[in-house]
This record gives structure tokens, C-alpha cells and sequence, in this order.
């Protein structure tokens, strides 16, 4: 079953959770199942940006989008 499913089905037996052992597992999973889903990617990315801007500033580009990202989530959160 794809990761994405995975992470899916995991999402939401983790939302309906009422006792902590379980939810505890349930992100265990969302962690693993997200590794699976994004090492491929992350390969990906690598092997397209070495032909077109090197692997190295694929990854740059990347991160320096992820971290923005990032940012603007955590603005949007401080100002509840």
C-alpha cells in the first residue's frame, strides 16, 4: 500500500484515539510511514536537480523552502 494511503489511515485512527498507549504507537507509525514517503521523494529530488541546478542546490532550495514554511506556520500559530 502506497505511504501516502499509510499516512492517511494512520491520520485518522490517530484522531479518534481516547487512550495514550495506543496514540503513542499511532505516531510511532506517522513517523515511519512518512520516512517512506519522503526518502523516495528526497531521491528523487536529488537525481532530477543534478541535471539541471546540481544536487547540492536542489537540496538547498529545498530546505530553504521547508524552513519558510515552517516559519509561516509557526506566525500563523503564535497569533491565536
Amino acid at each position: 500500500m502506497p505511504a501516502g494511503i499509510l499516512i492517511g489511515i494512520a491520520v485518522i485512527a490517530f484522531a479518534v484515539q481516547q487512550s495514550l498507549l495506543p496514540a503513542f504507537g499511532l505516531l510511532l507509525l506517522l513517523g515511519v510511514f512518512g520516512g517512506f514517503f519522503i526518502v523516495p521523494l528526497n531521491a528523487l529530488l536529488q537525481e532530477r536537480g543534478k541535471h539541471s541546478v546540481g544536487a547540492g542546490n536542489a537540496i538547498a532550495v529545498q530546505n530553504l523552502g521547508e524552513n519558510v514554511a515552517m516559519l509561516l506556520m509557526l506566525g500563523l500559530y503564535s497569533r491565536r
